[in-house]
């Protein structure tokens, strides 16, 4: 009998599924049957993939090449280890995926119809100036760079790129970044992009921008070795009908992975959002004082003028043996907080914080609101914060519980505070 129900169980089954395959037969894909990808994605792919230093070339890379430029050196001076390479960071690589997303999309367009390069094929002329900023980076740091001929095997390309020296690869540069500075600059371009493009929203003229000024720092580098052609090209940028990036609303601004600002008057247009989990335990190691378990959730939201954020996080302390405690406490916080630009430059804000600061097993919290106001100084990175809070205690057991536990905080404070952002 139970054989009997299971063939027919099976039978069903296996009615289903193929109804399902039949149902979605016409929208169902493999991911190796998409040869043709969207140009537009494809972009916003190169743009994904463009990183010019994360962390790991601040803490490895940038202190080397520091000292191998005579930009810093120790108070005794250098030592044997001075050109020892150790761990490595990702600066002399950084180029190479996104240089593969942007040889497909090159690629792509070069297989299109004459109707559909005229449409897509500026697209491509962006890319430019990205894979010039991210090489130059690489270069600088190890001389020569596999890059004319590399990422090209898919395409019929070598597997063995050769290496391009830094006198080979200006030249190359120079002529990548005058090629889309012409094409932007001398065509009618109809913008397809839009969001896509998260850095300039399609503004084909900022790219130009962008382009003409990294000629710059090229320019910049050929001081020393070459002055009469450093000073040539400075000129030829300075006389480009593309311009150059002269204030914020030009600049070009990638926080990848997060919105990594409460607000800015230059970035308006911004619709991102953030969500983060995050996990830490700090051992003490010299057994003076506690072992601490942190843990938190957080929000974060750019939509044009308002921003929002807000995040819970919870705390266990635990003492270590010498000081012979034996209890552990746990603590629960958070705060919601948001801002608006109501004025060009004027940014009105509101907070809301609370913490069990004596911990979650003894009642009482304290409940702090706060307002205040935002003035961001034009063409600087200056800004004018003014605030108000409230720090009230609450949910106490008893009057005599919530009088006393008060560590000096005070009820009321006011402050103003001038920030420059490097």
């Amino acid at each position: 009998m139970k054989l009997k129900y299971l063939f027919a169980s099976c039978i069903l089954g296996a009615g289903l599924l193929s109804s399902c395959a039949d149902e979605f037969k016409d929208i169902n894909s493999s991911e190796g049957d998409i040869s043709t990808p969207n140009i537009r994605f494809l972009f916003t792919e190169c743009l994904y993939q463009f990183e010019p230093m994360d962390y790991s070339a601040w803490y490895y890379d940038f202190p080397r090449i520091g000292a191998w430029g005579q930009c810093i050196v120790s108070p005794s001076g250098n030592v044997d280890s001075f050109n020892l390479i150790t761990e490595q960071g990702s600066t002399g690589s950084n180029i190479y995926d996104t240089l593969r997303m942007i040889n497909d999309l090159r690629y792509q367009i070069s297989q299109m119809s004459d109707e559909d390069k005229a449409r897509y094929g500026y697209i491509q002329y962006l890319c430019n100036p990205l894979a010039v900023f991210l090489a130059m980076g690489d270069s600088d740091m190890y001389g020569s760079l596999q890059y004319t001929e590399a990422e090209m095997a898919r395409y019929g390309g070598t597997l063995y790129p050769k290496f391009d020296t830094q006198e080979e690869l200006y030249d190359y540069w120079l002529k990548e970044l005058d090629e889309a500075i012409n094409y932007l600059t001398t065509n009618n371009i109809s913008d397809i992009l839009g969001n896509q493009d998260f850095i300039y929203n399609g503004d084909v003229k900022k790219w130009a921008k962008f382009a003409n000024s990294l000629k710059l720092k090229l320019a910049a580098r050929l001081v020393n070795k070459d002055r009469n052609r450093a000073i040539k090209i400075a000129n030829e940028v300075i006389a480009n009908q593309a311009g150059i990036l002269e204030s914020a609303t030009d600049d070009f601004i990638y926080n990848r992975g997060r919105p990594a600002t409460q607000g800015n008057p230059n970035r308006l247009n911004e619709d991102k959002i953030m969500f983060g989990i995050s996990t830490s335990i700090n051992v003490e190691s010299e057994n003076e004082s506690t072992n601490d378990y942190r843990a938190g959730l957080e929000f974060a939201m750019l939509k044009n003028k308002l921003y929002l954020g807000a995040e819970v996080y919870y705390m266990n302390v635990g003492f270590t043996k010498r000081q012979k405690i034996s209890e552990s406490y746990n603590y629960l916080g958070g705060y919601v907080q948001g801002g608006y630009f109501v004025a060009p430059r004027l940014q009105a804000a509101a907070r809301y914080d609370f913490f069990n600061r004596n911990g979650m097993d003894t009642n009482g919290f304290l409940n702090m609101p706060a307002v205040g106001m935002n003035y961001f100084f034009r063409n600087c990175n200056l800004k004018l914060q003014a605030m108000y809070q409230y720090i009230a205690r609450k949910g106490h057991d008893t009057q005599l519980d919530r009088d006393n536990d008060d560590l000096g905080l005070a009820v009321h404070s006011a402050s103003i505070l001038l920030q420059y952002t490097f």
